[in-house]
């Protein structure tokens, strides 16, 4: 199986949005953030936390249990 996400990037002062979309269903989610060079947990926990949502869906739908 192959799987694809778009992503996007807003970037305002020291703000940005990161859009992730999925091109065959068409669902977007967005991950909200401040920049932060130096360490950055809350976008590390955020990015990770959706795309495994994604995984999650993707091992539903072939049948992989968790």
């Amino acid at each position: 199986m192959h799987k694809n996400l778009e992503l996007s990037i807003e970037l305002d002062g020291d703000h940005f949005v990161v859009g992730i979309m999925e091109p065959e269903s068409g669902e977007y989610s967005a991950v909200d953030n401040n920049f932060s060079p130096d360490s950055h947990p809350e976008f590390d926990a955020d990015i990770g936390a959706e795309i495994y949502s994604w995984l999650s869906l993707w091992f539903d739908e072939m049948g992989v249990k968790e």
